[in-house]
Formats: C-alpha cells, structure tokens, sequence
C-alpha cells in the first residue's frame, strides 16, 4: 500500500511539489491486520459504487510501530500517467501483517473495480 501526502497549503495543491509517499508492504501472516479492517466498509461493493470515495484515515498508530524498523528514501515519480516526476518516497523496512481473509478481499475489490474499467 501507499499513502500519498501533500501540504496543504493552497499554493501547492494540484500540484507535486511537496507530495511524499509512504509504502508499506505486507506480508502473509496468521493474524489479520486491525486497521486494514477499518478500511474495508470504505470499498466498493459494486461496480455502480466504484467512484472514488475520498475518507480520511488514520494511520498514525500503524505507522509507528513500522517506523522503528528504518524506511528507504529516494525520490520518484507519481504511479499513474503522467507518471509525474519529483515526489518523495519512503518504504518502510518492516513489513506489516495481513490474513487470508483480507488478501480475499482486496482481491475481491479488485476484481470489481477491474470490471468498471
């Protein structure tokens, strides 16, 4: 996963300068992730949903406890087309634990929003 951050100063909105994103990567484990499962009334049931529903969540708590573990910098680019360059990325070193139950669901999502495409 990703979480795209921006100052929210109004000169730099709709813009990239001063985005950081941070990554954070899964792993397979035994014990499902408590705040992914705040996440997952947030997603599309359906394809007619799919719109971009745009919540805040908190993530703090998940954060620090990965964030003792170190991260690895380096500037980048935007994801998707125009694929923009000058964003900051940090990846986190640790990774973060999730279920089988909610693999299936993201991949369940995932295949919804596939089809509304």
């Amino acid at each position: 996963a990703h979480l795209v951050h921006q100052i929210a100063e109004p000169e730099y909105v709709g813009s990239n300068s001063h985005l950081a994103v941070v990554a954070v990567l899964y792993e397979l484990g035994a014990r499902c992730n408590e705040q992914l499962d705040t996440f997952w009334p947030l997603f599309p049931q359906e394809v007619a949903s799919a719109a971009p529903n745009v919540t805040m969540v908190d993530v703090q708590a998940m954060i620090e406890r990965l964030l003792p573990g170190g991260f690895y910098h380096y500037l980048g680019s935007l994801t998707t087309p125009p694929c923009t360059p000058g964003v900051s990325w940090y990846v986190l070193k640790r990774k973060a634990v999730v279920c089988q139950r909610q693999v299936d669901r993201l991949s369940a999502v995932l295949a919804i929003l596939q089809r509304g495409i």
